[in-house]
């Protein structure tokens, strides 16, 4: 039945209605506003029984739909040659919340955005398995049981839980030649560290396989999230340290340098429903960033900044399509006694008080060619601008994390700009390996590409995944298929990356 139609049978035995009530709503009558528009659409008709019931089904279908499900409507005993259709709401309310937990878990009110007394929403009992199920150790069931008075209902929360640390190790060839091309990592992880279904995690990177002395990377992290019903919270902290030997033409320095980021994170959904989910945020930034020459720091390259974000997600299933979306206004702000100059047109330096729009697009579709599982993942990043930008926040192409074929020693950046990834992959379940084939394409502007001598690349790459025993390998070849003359990369281009999980 569409719940959206408003046509009704043709019946011998019928009423002019002139007026359609709706009662029982009580102190919920602003949020079933929706619904007494909907039952309004049919004032005015000549309604007999059949057409009476088939308005309440419809409804019905529409509570069912807005995640009402325990909300019923009826028709109570009334004299419709009166000209008025009365319908009476009965919503649906949470009774109590039970926890079944095999161990003693994590709290159910941090994820659950429900309680006693609210409207049974199963939108927000979607929410509440989401956020128990963000630590990876933890999964979570919600049923919905009967309470002891008509309209009540309880809700009952399955909670297992598994291993709450782990750990993941990771080596690639992602670096550049100056400071080590191949570079490792060490993440471990603990879920539930206050028991309130959060997440804590701390990180170690490393160049590996380099002389210490002549060049050589550092880097720490650190983050924290905390589910609150629609809200999460997210605090993340970063630091990374570089040096490399600089040849000069009568001495050899040493370069060096420093960078530190700090942000906040915070985000509430907006609408959630059985297809798709709404989300807004905002992310507050710090950045400290210092260079050195033979350790004497270079003022002029001294960065102090902080930024303010705000960002719309949306998410939503097309068939077995999964389609993200992020639009997002970032600017510079005068915060924590941050640098404030604007643009100077006489020296060109960058403004710190710049404004960056940036929208980000993806989709993964699996499907099948014949008998032949195949899948599709598609993603678009674009970068708007109008000012002269720090070289932090330019969009940046040429690399295995924006257009692949290239190596990443040179790239092309500027303030505007987009770039787009396609990878086709055929998973062989039987032997657990997934080869691949890309094909990329990017192009940027603005001020800062006008001394360029070309603005655009494409690239391809095909490759190889496979997992086996906690341990995952991702290896490809890249191919230039576009580039300005003189755009130095290696070609072809290699890559691999290892993750261990323990």
């Amino acid at each position: 039945m569409d719940a959206r139609s408003t046509v009704l049978p043709k019946e011998e035995l019928c009423f002019s209605i002139t007026r359609v009530r709706l009662s029982g709503a009580g102190d919920d009558a602003a949020r079933f506003a929706w619904l007494w528009t909907s039952l309004r659409r049919y004032q005015g008709r000549c309604i007999g029984r059949a057409g009476i019931d088939i308005i309440r089904r419809r409804a019905l279908d529409q509570l069912v739909a807005r995640g009402l499900v325990t909300t019923r409507i009826g028709v109570p005993e009334q004299d419709l040659s009166r000209g008025e259709l009365r319908f009476e709401l009965m919503p649906g309310r949470l009774r109590e919340v039970r926890v079944v937990s095999e161990t003693e878990g994590a709290h159910w009110k941090t994820a659950l955005p429900l309680r006693t007394g609210d409207l049974l929403d199963l939108r927000a009992i979607e929410q509440a398995v989401e956020q128990f199920k963000r630590p990876p150790s933890q999964d979570a069931k919600i049923d919905i049981a009967p309470g002891e008075a008509p309209g009540e209902s309880d809700l009952v929360i399955t909670l297992q839980h598994g291993r709450r640390w782990r750990g993941v190790a990771n080596a690639d060839d992602s670096g550049v030649e100056a400071t080590g091309r191949v570079q490792g990592g060490l993440d471990v992880s603990l879920d539930n560290p206050l028991g309130l279904n959060d997440l804590l995690s701390i990180g170690y990177s490393h160049d590996l396989a380099t002389r210490n002395e002549e060049r050589g990377t550092r880097g720490n992290s650190l983050s924290y999230s905390l589910p609150w019903g629609w809200w999460t919270f997210a605090l993340a902290a970063s630091s990374y340290r570089y040096h490399q030997r600089v040849d000069g033409f009568l001495q050899t320095f040493q370069s060096s340098g420093e960078s530190s980021n700090a942000q906040l994170d915070i985000q509430r959904v907006l609408h959630r429903d059985g297809t798709s989910k709404t989300s807004a945020g905002v992310v507050i930034g710090r950045r400290r960033a210092r260079s050195y020459l033979d350790g004497v720091e270079i003022g002029i390259q001294r960065r102090d900044t902080s930024s303010a974000e705000f960002y719309l997600t949306h998410r939503r299933y097309l068939g077995t399509m999964q389609l993200d979306m992020r639009l997002a206004h970032r600017r510079g702000t005068p915060w924590f006694n941050s640098q404030w100059t604007g643009y100077d047109p006489q020296i060109g330096f960058p403004t710190f008080r710049y404004g960056v729009t940036t929208l980000d697009i993806s989709t993964a579709l699996p499907f099948k060619l014949g008998p032949v599982p195949m899948a599709w993942e598609s993603s678009l990043r674009a970068q708007t601008a109008g000012e002269l930008l720090l070289g932090s926040e330019f969009v940046t192409i040429g690399g295995r994390y924006s257009v692949r074929g290239f190596d990443g020693e040179a790239t092309l950046g500027a303030e505007k700009g987009a770039y787009w990834r396609n990878t086709l992959s055929f998973p062989v379940q039987q032997i657990g390996l997934t080869p691949y084939l890309g094909l990329d394409a990017g192009r940027i502007d603005g001020t800062s590409a006008s001394g360029l001598r070309g603005r655009s690349l494409v690239g391809g790459a095909v490759g190889l995944r496979g997992g086996w025993f906690g341990a995952s390998v991702d290896a490809f070849a890249g191919w230039a298929i576009h580039r300005p003359d003189g755009f130095g990369s290696a070609q072809p281009v290699y890559g691999a990356r290892v993750i261990y999980q323990f």
